[in-house]
């Protein structure tokens, strides 16, 4: 009998309406007035790279992008529109845009003294896996294709994660002003 008067106020203390998301208010309609008159100062514009040969994770794939990348960044419009700060994931300055390409010449030149213009497939290999193995770069595995894969493997005398991805997302960061 005492559990049944206790489930008695459950069914008739129901609530009448549904709970919003975004209740409404004076703070929630000048938001809303920000945003439709005043966009954001940034553009976050994602473009997809699709590899050729089925694997954009290779010397040539990811020297090409990195030569594409530089001569964005020195070019007049990426001088005037690319949008440099600091990016929290990476711990690292982005120059308006950042790619696992930009990581690997990173790498490669603090480890072996050359960049992507002469390094094998093995060395980007390896240089990949050490990158994400770094919490701070791990991030960049987000920008692999859905259907990346890894496998275990030995190159260069070290066993590491061989990653093999389709695609990479770049994304790029421009001013809207």
């Amino acid at each position: 009998i005492i559990t049944i008067m206790l489930i008695i106020p459950i069914f008739l203390m129901a609530p009448q309406r549904q709970a919003s998301g975004e209740p409404g208010g004076e703070v929630f309609d000048i938001l809303d007035t920000i945003d439709e008159k005043m966009p954001p100062a940034n553009l976050y514009s994602p473009f997809i790279l699709e590899a050729d040969e089925g694997d954009a994770l290779t010397q040539e794939v990811l020297w090409e992008l990195y030569q594409n990348e530089v001569e964005l960044r020195n070019s007049e419009l990426g001088g005037k529109y690319l949008v440099s700060r600091y990016d929290v994931d990476l711990n690292t300055w982005s120059p308006g845009i950042y790619t696992i390409a930009d990581a690997v010449q990173g790498f490669l030149y603090s480890t072996w003294g050359n960049g992507l213009e002469t390094a094998t497939d093995d060395q980007v290999k390896l240089a990949i896996h050490f990158i994400l193995l770094s919490p701070e770069s791990s991030s960049l595995r987000d920008t692999f294709s859905v259907k990346a894969e890894v496998v275990k493997g030995n190159v260069l005398g070290e066993d590491i994660d061989i990653w093999t991805s389709p695609a990479i997302l770049i994304n790029i960061i421009s001013d809207t002003y």
